[in-house]
This record gives structure tokens, C-alpha cells and sequence, in this order.
């Protein structure tokens, strides 16, 4: 089974052939029944929500929660697993912090580290992804980048770091979550 022609992720329509109207009986149809099981998904916290993960192969799948969870349709968010998922800009998991600011055309902002939001980010301010990526609409795509703890207690915590701190410009963090 193979992923490439349907790995895209587009803002507002969906991820491959995953749409904002999908169910799970439709992706059922589409990727198998043996490749789609319902389960509770993790939403953070501790918290999990009705949906379900279809496991297009052992390193790709995709996570998805129902925002109608009685019927089991529409997706509330859709989390990637796998490198092989990318946006039209060519994000996929494990895109460091510098090639996102090239991308951007400028520093961005995101939520500092060591706390349930930590490496969220949270504006592209004006930049180039603005546009096709953004973080402030309901079909928005939000991006995590894996921040460690470097001791630095200037990155730690609830709050707006710029991706040009020195700090985070010296670990360099990967895209880890794409939803």
C-alpha cells in the first residue's frame, strides 16, 4: 500500500484523501476496513476523544477525532504519524526550526517548552506561510515543533518564544506533531 499520490495536508480540505466531510465508514471504503479501528484518540492532558487511527503502514498513519462522534464523521483534527505526510510547502515531520523561519521568509513565534503546549506555533507574524498555513482559523494546521529542556529558563513555559531566540536557534527543533 502506498501513500505518495495522497500525502498531501491542505489547510481547511484535509490530509490525502481524508476530507473535512470524511467518515469513518468512508475511510472504511477508501483504505480498507483492516486498516481503519476505532479508538479513543489522545487530545492532550490526559484526555482522549472518540475517532480513529487508519495504519496505512507499520511508520504511517493517520490519527483522526470525530467532531460527530455518534455517527462517526467529520473530523475534528486529523494528526499525521509519518514523515511521508507534507504541506504544499513541503513540511513534514522532522523539518528543523531554520528551514521553517526560510519557508516564512522571517522568525515566527511559538509556545515555549517543558508544558502540555510547549513548541506550538502560534504565529508565522506576517510571513510567508501566513497565507496557506494559518494559525488562527478554525481549519487551521498546527505544527509542534520538539523542544527539549536545554536548561535555558528564558524557553521554558507558557508563553510566546520567536523562533530567532539564540536558544532555540542553537537546538534547532523538528516539526514532531503535524494536525
Amino acid at each position: 500500500f502506498s501513500v505518495a499520490a495522497d500525502d498531501g495536508i491542505i489547510s481547511g480540505v484535509g490530509v490525502g484523501k481524508v476530507t473535512k466531510d470524511s467518515s469513518e465508514g468512508e475511510l472504511a471504503a477508501l483504505y480498507g476496513k483492516e486498516r481503519v479501528q476505532h479508538t479513543q484518540v489522545d487530545v492532550g492532558e490526559g484526555l482522549t476523544e472518540e475517532g480513529a487511527v487508519v495504519s496505512l503502514s507499520p511508520d504511517q498513519s493517520l490519527e483522526i477525532v470525530w467532531r460527530d462522534a455518534k455517527n462517526m464523521r467529520r473530523p475534528s483534527f486529523i494528526r499525521v504519524r509519518g514523515a511521508v505526510w507534507h504541506t504544499r510547502e513541503g513540511i513534514r515531520l522532522g523539518t528543523r526550526l531554520k528551514e521553517l523561519e526560510k519557508l516564512n521568509g522571517r522568525r515566527f513565534s511559538l509556545m515555549g517548552c517543558c508544558f502540555d503546549g510547549s513548541g506550538v506555533i502560534t504565529s508565522w507574524e506576517g510571513g510567508a506561510l501566513e497565507k496557506t498555513l494559518p494559525q488562527q482559523a478554525l481549519s487551521r494546521v498546527l505544527m509542534r515543533l520538539r523542544l527539549l529542556d536545554s536548561g535555558d529558563d528564558s524557553l521554558v513555559g507558557d508563553q510566546n518564544i520567536h523562533s530567532d531566540h539564540p536558544g532555540l536557534q542553537k537546538m534547532d527543533p523538528a516539526v514532531s506533531s503535524i494536525e
